[in-house]
C-alpha cells in the first residue's frame, strides 16, 4: 500500500483506517468478514488466499470509483450495442488499449477501474456496483493480452447477466459450495468465449 502511494505508513493505524473508511478494526473485520456494515457485499474475504491484501484492492477501486464522474447513466440496453465494438477492440489491441476500454464503457455509465497490484493478492479482476454505476477493476497492466482481454469481457457478461447485489473476484482463491454462485462464473466465461471468437470474425 505506502509503495502504491495508497497510504503514507503502514505502521499508523490510523492512517490505515483512514483509506480503508472505518472507524476501528472490528468495524473492518465486519465489512469485509462479517458483512455486517454493506448489504451489496455478498462475499466474505474470509476464505480469500490472503483476505488482508485483497480488501486493500478492493477498497483502493472503491476510492477510485468514488473520484471517477461519467456524465452517461448505466443502460443494458446500450452495453449489449456496444459489445461487438467492445469485442473488436479487445481484439486488435492498440498501445492505447486501456484507455480506449474505458472510454468506450464509460459513454455506457461502467467505470473501469485500473489498480496497482499488491503482493499476496492474486487475483485478476473483481466486478461490483458502487455509487451507483456497475464497476470493473482490473490490474493496470495488460501484459499477458489474451488473459486481459478475456477478463474484460467476462466481467462485462456479469454486469449484463447477474445482479447490482453480487460481487465477483477472479482468481483469489475464493471457494464456495455455492451452486448459483458457480453457475454465474460460468455464464461469465461462456460469454467471455463467444465475444472473443466474434471480435477476430
Amino acid at each position: 500500500m505506502k509503495a502504491n502511494g495508497w497510504v503514507s505508513s503502514t505502521e499508523s493505524l490510523s492512517e490505515v483506517l483512514h483509506f480503508f473508511g472505518v472507524a476501528s478494526p472490528s468495524a473492518w473485520q465486519n465489512y469485509y468478514f462479517s458483512q455486517k456494515l454493506k448489504v451489496a457485499f455478498r462475499i466474505s474475504l474470509e476464505k480469500t488466499v490472503n483476505p488482508y491484501a485483497l480488501s486493500a484492492w478492493l477498497r483502493r477501486g472503491e476510492i477510485l470509483a468514488q473520484a471517477l464522474y461519467l456524465e452517461n447513466e448505466y443502460s443494458a440496453s446500450k452495453l449489449k450495442e456496444t459489445i461487438p465494438s467492445l469485442a473488436r477492440l479487445l481484439a486488435f489491441p492498440q498501445d492505447s488499449i486501456l484507455d480506449d476500454v474505458s472510454s468506450l464503457l464509460a459513454g455506457i455509465g461502467i467505470k473501469m477501474l485500473y489498480t496497482e497490484s499488491l503482493r499476496g493478492v492474486p487475483i485478476k479482476g473483481a466486478t461490483r456496483w458502487i455509487y451507483g454505476n456497475p464497476c470493473i477493476q482490473l490490474l493496470n497492466t495488460t501484459e499477458t493480452y489474451p488473459n486481459f482481454a478475456f477478463t474484460v469481457l467476462h466481467e462485462v457478461g456479469h454486469i449484463l447477466l447477474h445482479g447490482k447485489k453480487d460481487i465477483f473476484i477472479e482468481d483469489a482463491g475464493y471457494s464456495t459450495s455455492d451452486p448459483a454462485y458457480a453457475l454465474k462464473e460460468k455464464e461469465a466465461d461462456a460469454f467471455a468465449k463467444k465475444w472473443l471468437a466474434a471480435g477476430l470474425e
